[in-house]
């Protein structure tokens, strides 16, 4: 059973449907529960689910997977505003989907270690980790302001899309290869940016 774009796929077990019943699956993003805390090295993302077709009072555990993208770290799963038990939940890094098993279906919010970009549909604790996974020609993107103590280069011709967000660089920031491209970025080093390559493209 899945919901209309395929991000979240339900397993319904035998004996929890009502018999013929309809059933369908409903997601929809929403904002977590007051109870819930996010503290500021954290995101989360926060989910109403609803089953339809379940028996009344069904005792039946049914999974629920959603995707909520890879390589996170330090998931954590909260039901309405309490913290799930372990073994009620699991999170799988290399395909990015959040598995909970409940009987009830209400917010659920997924709490984990706010990255700092994305590369390739997958996340990375840290822009430089993510600079360094990727290929050229490829494309990585901040998905928050990013603050580097120490002096940096990079020396791939990747496309660095800043996401709007701000880069500070609290040293010389270097760009050392050919042909790559920087958007969407505001950076902000305490020494000028060196330019290795006049073929670089800033947007």
């Amino acid at each position: 059973l899945k919901n209309a774009d395929g991000t979240a796929v339900a397993t319904i077990p035998d004996g929890a449907a009502e018999p013929n019943a309809a059933l369908s699956l409903k997601v929809v993003p929403t904002t977590a529960p007051a109870g819930v805390t996010v503290s500021s090295g954290q995101a989360s993302r926060a989910y109403d689910v609803e089953v339809t077709g379940l028996k009344e009072g069904n005792t039946t555990p049914v999974e629920v997977k959603l995707f909520v993208g890879k390589n996170l770290t330090g998931v954590t799963v909260y039901h309405n505003d309490a913290e799930m038990a372990a073994d009620a939940y699991s999170y799988d890094a290399s395909t990015g989907f959040v598995t909970i098993r409940s009987t009830t279906f209400s917010p659920f919010t997924i709490v984990y270690e706010a990255p700092e970009a994305m590369l390739g549909g997958a996340y990375y604790k840290t822009l430089a980790a993510a600079i360094d996974a990727a290929q050229a020609g490829d494309t990585v993107t901040m998905v928050r302001d990013v603050t580097i103590n120490s002096g940096y280069a990079i020396e791939k011709g990747i496309n660095l899309n800043g996401g709007q967000y701000d880069l500070t660089v609290n040293g010389q920031l270097k760009l050392l290869a050919a042909d790559y491209r920087v958007s969407n970025i505001t950076i902000k080093s305490s020494r000028p940016v060196y330019v290795q390559n006049a073929t670089a493209v800033f947007e």
